[in-house]
C-alpha cells in the first residue's frame, strides 16, 4: 500500500499527508494530460490510504481499549478478593466479639450467682450468730441456775449435817 501511495503522490501530487487526524484529497490538476482513468486509480489510492489510516486507528483504539479492559478486570479482581478478604475479617472478628459477650455473660451470671449465695451464707452466718449469742446467753443462765442449785444443795446438806451433828452431840 505504501508503493501505491507513493506512486500516486509522485505523480502528480495529488495525495497528502493528514494532519490533525485528517486526511485531504486534493482534486487532480484539470490542466494535466492524464487520462480520467489514471485520476480514478489515483482517488481510488487516496480512498485506500484513508481507509487503511483509519482502520490504523481504529485497530490502536482498540488494542487500547482492550487494555484498560484488562487493566479494569485485573482491578476489579483485585478489589473482589480484598472485598472478599475484609469480609472473612469482618465476620472473625464479629464470632471473636460473640464469643467475648458470651463469655462476658456467662461471667456475669456466675458473679451473680456467687453474690446470692454470698447474702444467703451471710444470711446463714446473722442467724447463726443470733443462735449463738441465745445459746450463750442461756448457757449463762443455766450456769448460774446451776451455781444457785449447786449452792442450795450444800446449804441444804450443810444445813441437814449441822442439825444431825447438833443432834448427835446432844444425845
Amino acid at each position: 500500500m505504501e508503493w501505491h501511495r507513493r506512486q500516486a503522490q509522485d505523480q502528480n501530487g495529488v495525495f497528502s499527508e493528514p494532519t490533525e487526524n485528517v486526511f485531504s484529497i486534493r482534486p487532480p490538476d484539470t490542466g494535466s494530460a492524464k487520462s480520467e482513468g489514471s485520476v480514478a486509480l489515483e482517488l481510488v489510492y487516496q480512498a485506500s490510504e484513508v481507509i487503511n489510516g483509519i482502520q490504523d486507528r481504529a485497530n490502536e483504539m482498540e488494542a487500547r481499549a482492550k487494555n484498560l479492559a484488562r487493566d479494569a478486570m485485573v482491578k476489579l479482581q483485585y478489589s473482589e478478593n480484598r472485598i472478599r478478604s475484609l469480609e472473612t475479617e469482618r465476620l472473625a472478628w464479629e464470632a471473636a466479639v460473640n464469643d467475648a459477650d458470651t463469655r462476658i455473660n456467662e461471667a456475669t451470671f456466675r458473679l451473680h450467682e456467687t453474690e446470692k449465695a454470698l447474702q444467703r451464707t451471710e444470711t446463714r452466718m446473722t442467724a447463726a450468730e443470733v443462735q449463738l449469742k441465745a445459746a450463750e446467753l442461756r448457757a449463762s443462765e443455766a450456769e448460774r441456775a446451776l451455781v444457785r442449785i449447786a449452792d442450795a444443795i450444800r446449804t441444804q446438806l450443810l444445813g441437814e449435817r449441822r442439825a444431825s451433828g447438833n443432834l448427835t452431840a446432844a444425845a
